[in-house]
């Protein structure tokens, strides 16, 4: 599935304390399978947000793959997502593919650790040091 967000945000807005930076301003699923490239999905999601694609400032995708000069080949759809060609197709200025397990990462420094996190073993590291190490941990395809 495609999962993509639009946010509407401030010109040099950065994440502070544990929000999200921006306001959402449409989000929608799509199922792979119904579409014949990523561009397909892309073009649908805009469609439907009623945002031109003109009016995005930049992109961020997370794919599941390793990313290579801002390109993945998906390991399990016949797809390859470029950030240039998709730059290039939509007019979007600024185009970036990050695989999802660092998307994953960076969304851990967003987490509200009092509502949005459980603890599975207590350590004196938590409580002792400040910036302990975090880690992202979960099946690939």
């Amino acid at each position: 599935n495609s999962r993509l967000r639009i946010y509407q945000t401030k010109k040099n807005e950065n994440i502070s304390g544990f929000e999200v930076p921006g306001k959402l301003k449409f989000e929608a699923q799509y199922a792979n399978e119904n579409f014949c490239s990523f561009d397909a999905v892309l073009k649908e999601f805009l469609d439907e947000s009623g945002e031109p694609a003109e009016r995005v400032a930049t992109a961020c995708l997370a794919v599941a793959g390793p990313v290579n000069d801002n390109q993945v080949n998906f390991t399990n759809r016949g797809w390859t997502i470029c950030g240039k060609s998709i730059a290039a197709l939509f007019g979007i200025p600024d185009v970036r593919l990050i695989n999802d397990f660092v998307a994953n990462g960076y969304g851990l420094l967003t987490l509200d650790e009092a509502q949005e996190t459980v603890t599975l073993q207590e350590s004196s590291l938590h409580t002792t040091r400040s910036g302990p190490p975090m880690a992202c941990v979960g099946a690939g395809t």
